[in-house]
């Protein structure tokens, strides 16, 4: 059994009570602020997952400005490999007009569904993934430049 000073131990516990007080008072301002900035988050979260993304996709003039940039002379006469990267589902929201008939360069599209809607009748090279293409692109641009 344990005999102490009762002077020391009512300083210890009266100690301990301030501290504790001064913890509980602490930890509710904190559950209090943070509880605050959670709701916040998620009202924010809401606001922004709710918004359309991206509105309409206008793949046709998409196609004609690629076109009109590959047909830009480089200046240096060089022959370069001419790739179109698009990230798209290929179904144009917009409705500009017909695609044109031929392009001049490598279309290739990169999506998760294997389709390429409206640009189908072009023959666009399909690919999963985003790094699969750039690689593909990589290589085949090396092999020209040989």
């Amino acid at each position: 059994m344990h005999v102490g000073n009762p002077i020391e131990d009512g300083r210890r516990e009266s100690l301990l009570i301030r501290v504790r007080a001064k913890y509980e008072s602490a930890l509710g301002c904190w559950q209090t602020r943070t509880f605050n900035q959670v709701a916040d988050f998620k009202a924010r979260a809401v606001e922004l997952l709710s918004r359309t993304i991206g509105g309409d996709t206008d793949v046709t003039s998409a196609l004609v400005r690629s076109e009109l940039f590959h047909r830009e002379r480089d200046g240096d006469g060089s022959d370069r490999a001419r790739f179109t990267l698009m990230m798209t589902d290929g179904q144009d929201t917009v409705g500009r007009g017909p695609l044109p008939l031929s392009y001049s360069s490598e279309l290739i599209v990169v999506n998760g569904i294997a389709s390429s809607g409206i640009l189908t009748d072009l023959k666009p090279l399909l690919f999963e993934n985003i790094d699969s293409a750039i690689a593909f692109i990589a290589n085949e641009s090396e092999g020209a430049s040989q």
